[in-house]
C-alpha cells in the first residue's frame, strides 16, 4: 500500500510540475504576445480585415456586393474581426486585443490537445516549443487571420480527437470546422477529413450528425451571400478545374504589376523560410514521419487512427499552402513569399503529430529509415542557411581566415589572415554573388553535420543504446533547433513588422486627430499605404472601396464598370476617384511629383498634420488635403 501511494505521488509530484512549467511557458508566451501587439506596425492585410469588416458589420456593405469592396476571402475573415470593431469600438487597439486573446485561446487548444494526446509533460513542451518561436508569436498578435484560423482550428482537434469524446463534441468540432471553411476557403479540406476520421473513429452515424453541422454551417452562409460567394471560390480554384466559375471571375485578357511570376531560387529560399519560422512544428511534424512506429508499438487502435489522421492532415496542409504560398495561386496574388505566413494557419498541428508519435515509445527503426531522417536533416539545415543568406552573407564573407600556402606540405601558416570571400575567391574562383549563397549554405550544412556528431556522441555513451542512432539524432536536432528558435538563426529573424515604438498608441493619437479634420459624409481618396487600420477612426467618411486592396487588384486597362463591380480598380478609375475625392489621405513616403502637380494649392489646402509617424519610419506619417 505505501509503495503504492508513493507512486502515486511521484506521478502527482510530475504531473504538477509539468503544469507549473506549462504555466511558465504560457507566461512568456503571454508577454511577448503583449509586447508583439504593441509593437508590431500595421500591415495592409490587418487594416483591410478590420476596416472591410466594420463597413459590413455596420451595414455599409455586403460581403461580395457588386461595387462594394473586393472580397476574396470567405466572410468571416471579415466579418468576425468586424463585430468586434462594432461592439467593442473600432480602432487598432480593440483589434489586437482581440488578436492577442484569441492567440492565447490557441495556446490553450495545443495545451489542451497535448495533453489528452501525450500526457502533461508533453503538453508543457508544446507549449514551451510555442513560447520559444517569436515568428509564430507575432503572425498571431496583430489581427490578421493568420491566428483566427488557428484557434478555430485547434479547438476543433480538441473536440474530436483522442478516442472517446461525447457525441455533441464531435459534432460541435464539425461545426467549428465549417466555419473555419468560412474563414480561410483554402482549410476546406479539414472538414472532410476531420468527417472521414469521426467515422473511422465512432462510427458511420456520429460523422453523419458531424457532417450535417459542418456542411450546415457551410450552408447557410452560402445561402446569405449568393451567389456572390461564388467569387471566393472563383479566386481560390484555378480556372482549369472549375470553368463553371468563369462568371463570377474578374475580366480575361488584363494585366497588372503585381503578376510577377516567381523564379525558381526565390521558391527555393521561400520553402525552407517555413523552416526558419516554424521550425520546430514542420521539422517535427514532418520528419518524424520517418519513426512511423509500427503496429505493435501503439497504445490502441485509437491512438493509431489519431496519429494517421494528423499526420493526413498536416501532410495535406503543408502541401495546399506550399502550392498557395510559392506563387502559383491569383489568390495569393502570385506571391513567392507567402508561404511562411501561411504555415502559420496549421503549424502547431505538426506539434500535435510530433507528440502522438513519440509518446508510442517505438524506439528501434530500420537502417534506411535512419539514413533517410539523416539527410532530411541535413537538407533541412543546409536549406535554412540557403534562406538566411540577407542575414548571414556578408558576416560569413568577411569572417577572418588565416593565410596559408601548400599547408599540407609545411604545416605553417603565413602572417595574417584574409576575409573569407577573398580566400574562396583565391582557392576555388568562387566570387560575389555567388559565394553570397554559398557561405551560409556550407554554414547551415556544418551545423547540420555537427548536429548529427554531437548526436553520434551521445548515443554511443550509453553502454546498450535503447534507441536507434536515428531517433537520438532527430531528438537532438529538433532541440537544438527549438532552443535556437528565438535566435536570428531561425524564427528570431522574422523582423518584416518590428517596430521600436507604440503602434498602436500612434493610432489612437492621429485617429481622433484625423477625425476632427474630416467631417463624416466626406469623400476620401485614400494612398494612406500599410496604414490602413487608421481608417477606423473616420466614421461615416465615403470611401472608394476598391482603393482598400491597393495595389492588390489594380490592372492595367480593361472596362471601368467591369472592373468596379467586381471589387478591381484600374487607372481611369483612379482618374475619376480623384476627381471626385474632396479629401486625400497621402503617406509623405507616396508624394509623389505627380501628387505635388495635382494638388495644386489654388484647389486644395495641405491641412496640418500631427506628423506621428504609422509605420516606423518618419516618412510615414499621412499628410492631408482638401478641396478648396
Amino acid at each position: 500500500m505505501r509503495t503504492a501511494f508513493s507512486r502515486f505521488g511521484q506521478f502527482l509530484a510530475g504531473a504538477v510540475a509539468a503544469s507549473l512549467l506549462a504555466a511558465g511557458g504560457a507566461g512568456v508566451y503571454l508577454v511577448q504576445t503583449v509586447s508583439y501587439a504593441l509593437t508590431q506596425k500595421s500591415m495592409l492585410d490587418e487594416g483591410f480585415y478590420l476596416y472591410k469588416g466594420l463597413l459590413f458589420a455596420t451595414g455599409v456593405y455586403r460581403p461580395f456586393q457588386d461595387y462594394g469592396p473586393w472580397t476574396h476571402k470567405a466572410p468571416l475573415a471579415y466579418l468576425i474581426p468586424g463585430y468586434v470593431q462594432a461592439w467593442f469600438g473600432p480602432g487598432l487597439l480593440s483589434g489586437r486585443v482581440f488578436a492577442v486573446l484569441v492567440s492565447l485561446l490557441a495556446l490553450l487548444a495545443v495545451w489542451l490537445t497535448a495533453r489528452r494526446l501525450g500526457g502533461a509533460r508533453w503538453a508543457a513542451a508544446a507549449v514551451w516549443a510555442m513560447a520559444l518561436n517569436p515568428a509564430l508569436i507575432k503572425y498571431y498578435a496583430i489581427a490578421s487571420v493568420e491566428g483566427l484560423v488557428a484557434c478555430l482550428l485547434l479547438w476543433a482537434l480538441y473536440l474530436t480527437l483522442g478516442g472517446g469524446r461525447p457525441a455533441w463534441q464531435a459534432v460541435l468540432g464539425a461545426a467549428l470546422a465549417g466555419l473555419l471553411a468560412m474563414t480561410r476557403q483554402n482549410m476546406m479540406v479539414v472538414l472532410p477529413l476531420l468527417v472521414l476520421y469521426l467515422g473511422w473513429e465512432y462510427g458511420w452515424r456520429r460523422a453523419a450528425w458531424a457532417a450535417a453541422a459542418g456542411l450546415g454551417v457551410l450552408a447557410l452562409l452560402h445561402a446569405a451571400y449568393w451567389p456572390g460567394i461564388l467569387r471566393m471560390w472563383a479566386a481560390a480554384v484555378p480556372a482549369s478545374l472549375a470553368p463553371f466559375l468563369d462568371p463570377w471571375r474578374p475580366p480575361r485578357g488584363l494585366s497588372a504589376d503585381w503578376i510577377i511570376r516567381p523564379q525558381f531560387w526565390q521558391q527555393v529560399v521561400s520553402f525552407f523560410s517555413g523552416f526558419r519560422f516554424h521550425f520546430t512544428a514542420l521539422t517535427g511534424g514532418l520528419l518524424a514521419l520517418c519513426f512511423w512506429p509500427p503496429r505493435r508499438a501503439w497504445a490502441d487502435s485509437s491512438q493509431r487512427r489519431t496519429a494517421i489522421f494528423l499526420a493526413g492532415l498536416f501532410v495535406t496542409l503543408t502541401a495546399l499552402h506550399l502550392w498557395l504560398g510559392l506563387g502559383y495561386s491569383e489568390s495569393n496574388n502570385y506571391n513567392v513569399w507567402g508561404y511562411k505566413y501561411y504555415l502559420a494557419f496549421f503549424a502547431p498541428v505538426g506539434l500535435l503529430l510530433g507528440i502522438v508519435l513519440a509518446s508510442t515509445g517505438a524506439r528501434v527503426f530500420p537502417v534506411w529509415r535512419q539514413a533517410l531522417a539523416a539527410l532530411l536533416m541535413l537538407a533541412v539545415a543546409a536549406g535554412i542557411g540557403y534562406a538566411s543568406y540577407e542575414t548571414f552573407a556578408f558576416f560569413l564573407a568577411d569572417l577572418p581566415v588565416p593565410r596559408f600556402q601548400n599547408f599540407f606540405r609545411t604545416w605553417r601558416f603565413l602572417p595574417g589572415t584574409v576575409p573569407f570571400y577573398v580566400f574562396m575567391a583565391n582557392k576555388f574562383g568562387l566570387e560575389y554573388p555567388l559565394e553570397a549563397w554559398f557561405d551560409p549554405t556550407l554554414a547551415g550544412l556544418l551545423i547540420g553535420l555537427l548536429t548529427l556528431l554531437a548526436a553520434w556522441i551521445v548515443w554511443l555513451t550509453r553502454r546498450r543504446p535503447a534507441y536507434s542512432f536515428g531517433v537520438v539524432a532527430f531528438s537532438v536536432f529538433l532541440l537544438t533547433g527549438t532552443l535556437l528558435a528565438p535566435t536570428r538563426l531561425l524564427g528570431g529573424d522574422y523582423r518584416e513588422y518590428d517596430c521600436g515604438m507604440n503602434v498602436i498608441a500612434a493610432y489612437e493619437t492621429t485617429g481622433p486627430y484625423l477625425a476632427s479634420l474630416v467631417p463624416p459624409g466626406s469623400w476620401v481618396y485614400w494612398e494612406g499605404g500599410n496604414a490602413e487600420a487608421i481608417l477606423l477612426y473616420l466614421p461615416g467618411i465615403r470611401i472608394f472601396p476598391a482603393q482598400l486592396d491597393a495595389p492588390w487588384n489594380f490592372w492595367t486597362g480593361g472596362d471601368d464598370d467591369a472592373l468596379a463591380r467586381y471589387g478591381y480598380w484600374n487607372d481611369s478609375l483612379r482618374l475619376q476617384w480623384r476627381a471626385q475625392a474632396e479629401v486625400f489621405l497621402i503617406q509623405h513616403r507616396l508624394f509623389t511629383p505627380e501628387w505635388q502637380e495635382f494638388l495644386d494649392p489654388s484647389r486644395y489646402e495641405e491641412l496640418p498634420s500631427n506628423q506621428v509617424p504609422l509605420g516606423c519610419a518618419p516618412d510615414t506619417y499621412l499628410r492631408i488635403f482638401r478641396r478648396k
